[in-house]
């Protein structure tokens, strides 16, 4: 009797057992989506090839033709959203942050919200909405949703739409188009960036009607108090050219030189977008600081602002899942983020992150 009243106690004991003593399971096992079902995304890494000598447009062919393949329906890129804008110009701890990211196109906005009489966040929520390609629309809708897309701050979404209308060939534009507009749309026409290169023109090939913004610089006013003490534990190290010089950057700088010289960008691509060089840029790029002995413990500190500026740029992903549900996604972004973001996405239970890495050169 005394021998089961034991046993009894022991199981009670083991089911109020802490959490920390019991197995876990991966969110994402727990899906009763089957997995082959589940919605597919793809985090592409990217350097910044914008005003990279040698690179153009033709060096980035066989990404394009590798992506037509994946099919994406959603398509994201590394710009700072409307209703982060629209935050950053309600005070003035943004103003340094809404000068580098948003810079002299804050003008075009104005110009896109008179036209369209709409404000960002009106514009960005008349934007989800959008379907069809720009190919079927007529000029006034075409025109319509340009100068909606620059209300937005979408210069991309724009862009398409700018070309769909005859781009820098067309020589008589109708006065709904502002020349200020045309004129920044026709320099960003042939930049090499890789929202440019890549998702303005895979938008245009697939007839995509969006080009979706999801960056965060929400984070930007806390950082700026710890980059003195963070630059001067990098100077303390080598300074930042250490960290250039180290891996994985190293090798990729010689894989880039190689392949602009060969004319196709894809061995870079292939590179920054594989384990090896995931693995190399945490260590050598993030995880640097958390080396260091900062005083105020700025390591840290840099450490949870990067997590923040991810979680963020995941949860403005969601956003415009959650306005396309099912949709395949592709996100080009800086290769510093994808590590975190494959990590973040892939711990849900509707979706499944899929890497560049299994797409196929033709």
């Amino acid at each position: 009797m005394r021998r089961r009243f034991i046993l009894a106690l022991a199981a009670l004991f083991s089911l109020a057992a802490p959490a920390s003593a019991q197995d876990r399971v991966p969110v994402a096992n727990l899906s009763s989506v089957p997995f082959d079902e589940r919605t597919e995304v793809m985090i592409l890494a990217t350097s910044h090839y914008a005003g990279v000598e040698g690179v153009t447009p033709s060096h980035f062919d066989t990404i394009i033709r590798r992506l037509k393949q994946f099919a994406p329906e959603i398509i994201a890129v590394e710009r700072v959203p409307a209703h982060e804008i629209a935050m950053f110009r309600t005070t003035p701890h943004y103003a340094r942050t809404l000068d580098t990211y948003v810079g002299s196109y804050l003008s075009l906005m104005n110009l896109g919200q008179a036209a369209s009489g709409l404000d960002p966040i009106e514009a960005e929520v008349a934007m989800s909405e959008w379907v069809g390609s720009p190919g079927s629309l007529d000029e006034a809708s075409q025109i319509e949703r340009l100068m909606t897309a620059i209300a937005a701050y979408e210069v991309e979404t724009a862009l398409i739409y700018y070309r769909a209308l005859g781009g820098r060939e067309r020589d008589e534009w109708p006065d709904d188009v502002p020349k200020a507009v045309r004129s920044e749309l026709s320099k960003l026409d042939v930049s090499t960036n890789e929202r440019v290169a890549i998702a303005a023109r895979l938008a245009e090939e697939l007839g995509a009607p969006r080009i979706w913004n999801v960056d965060s610089h929400l984070e930007d006013a806390a950082f700026g108090n710890i980059v003195p003490e963070l630059m001067s534990g990098l100077e303390t190290a080598g300074g930042i050219e250490a960290i250039v010089g180290s891996e994985p950057f190293s090798t990729l700088a010689k894989i880039q030189d190689e392949a602009v010289q060969n004319g196709s960008l894809e061995p870079a691509y292939d590179y920054v977008n594989s384990p090896e060089y995931g693995r190399g840029d945490v260590r050598s790029q993030i995880d640097v600081f958390n080396r260091m002995p900062f005083e105020n413990k700025s390591g840290l500190v840099r450490q949870a602002l990067w997590d923040e500026r991810n979680f963020r740029i995941a949860a403005n992903l969601r956003r415009a899942m959650a306005a396309r549900p099912g949709s395949r996604v592709l996100l080009i972004i800086g290769a510093g983020h994808k590590p975190w973001l494959d990590q973040i996405l892939a711990a849900t239970l509707d979706m499944r992150v899929v890497q560049w890495t299994e797409s196929k050169s033709e």
